[in-house]
């Protein structure tokens, strides 16, 4: 008697380890101002304009995590870390760090995309026209002392930016947009540099 096809290979493969399930991608992710967010299987993406976006990708672990920066330093009279998440770039990578659960002699191992910083017209010429430069800076200057690379910087511009990370790849990307410019402000960014001593 002929075995069918079908009971040929039940046979064959009967008792053979099977592969495992893929993961499930996770959804693309928003990272809004003043968030932090990490992926292991999904995209992050964040809309930029005198902000900054930082990104950190750890391949060796297949994590990542971007975080969306709204000013370069917290107020002198700030409360603890917790309470302001990545509002501030000088809070950000403490943030991100803890995100993926990274200790400090790995810190080594990551590659920074830092995107953002545009100067945009409706904030003017004084200091709050230069936001976006600050926050530059900043990002920069903290990268260097945790000796993080920056692999991608695509930063300034008279426009906005969109910053996307892909954790399944371990890919990244930058982009001009053009994006009104009152969804890119907010009035502690209007207000920056009012009263402010350095």
């Amino acid at each position: 008697m002929r075995m069918s096809e079908q009971a040929r290979r039940f046979r064959l493969t009967r008792g053979a380890p099977q592969p495992e399930p893929r993961p499930e991608p996770e959804p693309e992710a928003i990272v809004r101002i003043g968030e932090a967010k990490r992926a292991s299987n999904g995209v992050l993406k964040a809309t930029l304009g005198s902000c900054v976006g930082i990104g950190l990708l750890w391949r060796s672990r297949g994590r990542c995590a971007l975080a969306h920066c709204l000013l370069p330093d917290a107020p002198p009279s700030g409360g603890p870390l917790s309470a302001f998440g990545a509002r501030y770039v000088e809070h950000a990578l403490p943030v991100l760090f803890r995100l993926l659960e990274i200790e400090r002699g790995a810190h080594g191992e990551l590659e920074a995309v830092l995107v953002g910083g545009a100067s945009l017209a409706k904030l003017g010429r004084g200091a709050a026209g230069q936001i976006g430069q600050h926050n530059v800076e900043a990002a920069r200057a903290r990268l260097a002392e945790a000796g993080i690379r920056i692999v991608l910087e695509q930063t300034g511009g008279v426009r906005g930016w969109q910053i996307m990370l892909d954790a399944a790849q371990m890919l990244y990307s930058a982009r001009e947009i053009a994006v009104p410019h009152d969804r890119m402000t907010s009035p502690d960014e209007a207000s920056y540099g009012h009263g402010r001593t350095r």
